[in-house]
């Protein structure tokens, strides 16, 4: 049996992911590519480590702000 790609990360690893994935500094596309990830892996280690109301709030937050395309999508540049 393989381990998916995720559960191959160190606690430290997931821990910055998580901060990562919190913050407003990083896009998933960002977090993506610095920990060889798809999306929904980073939704996989957050639904896990981070309390549910926590999770919740932060699939609100960052599906509305995917939406409107300020956070969890490409950088935009300041003269955009």
């Amino acid at each position: 049996m393989f381990k998916l790609r995720y559960e191959k990360l160190s606690p430290g690893d997931i821990s910055k992911i998580i901060k990562r994935a919190l913050g407003d500094e990083f896009s998933f596309d960002d977090i993506c590519k610095d920990y060889d990830l798809v999306h929904g892996d980073i939704i996989k280690i957050m639904r896990k480590n981070i309390s549910r109301r926590a999770f919740k709030n932060w699939r609100q937050r960052s599906t509305s702000t995917l939406r409107n395309g300020k956070k969890h999508s490409k950088k935009q540049t300041a003269l955009s």
